[in-house]
């Protein structure tokens, strides 16, 4: 009886503080557990306009580390990295990496990009190698056009298409199309 009476109070002490998570709709747990600003709260709206803008076959770039917005989507990257914090972390081989994303998305333009811009999502650091982006900024200007964004508001964010004035700054993330020739 003693036993089970540890094993009680200890399974209790440990489920009660955290108690409000259980009975939380996932777009409210995720957006309280990983806080306001990780673009992971928005990936599966953003993966929605992904999947309607491409096709089974076509490649998409996610321009941060949010590859899970390629498996919402179930769309492919170019490129075998699924997230940018490898090339923005001070070692040895992230220009290598770098120069090697470059070379996927000269050999497969994806047919969509989806530009994330919060920190979160690249953890750049002050001696990073830039030229992956300044790579995709050109890609970009030259190549594509804005479609839409993923707009934060406080503690909701919605899906705009087209962008309104001034909304582009309010985005989290930005989707392209590349442009048809």
């Amino acid at each position: 009886a003693l036993t089970g009476l540890l094993v009680f109070l200890l399974v209790f002490s440990m489920v009660w503080p955290v108690r409000k998570f259980y009975t939380m709709p996932p777009p409210d747990l995720v957006a309280q557990l990983y806080g306001p600003l990780n673009p992971f709260v928005e990936s599966p709206l953003v993966a929605r306009q992904v999947a309607r803008l491409t096709g089974p076959e076509d490649y998409v770039f996610i321009a941060g580390s949010e590859p899970q917005i390629l498996y919402y989507a179930k769309r492919r990257a170019p490129a075998r990295f699924g997230g940018m914090y490898g090339m923005m972390m001070e070692h040895p081989k992230a220009l290598e990496y770098q120069k090697e994303v470059i070379g996927c998305l000269k050999k497969r333009p994806p047919k969509v990009m989806v530009m994330v811009r919060s920190p979160l999502s690249w953890l750049r650091q002050a001696k990073s190698d830039t030229m992956i982006l300044e790579y995709i900024d050109t890609m970009i200007k030259d190549h594509y056009r804005l479609v839409g964004g993923c707009v934060r508001r406080k503690d909701i964010a919605y899906w705009e298409e087209p962008l309104g004035k001034g909304h582009e700054f309010s985005c989290s993330m930005l989707v392209y199309r590349r442009k048809d020739k």
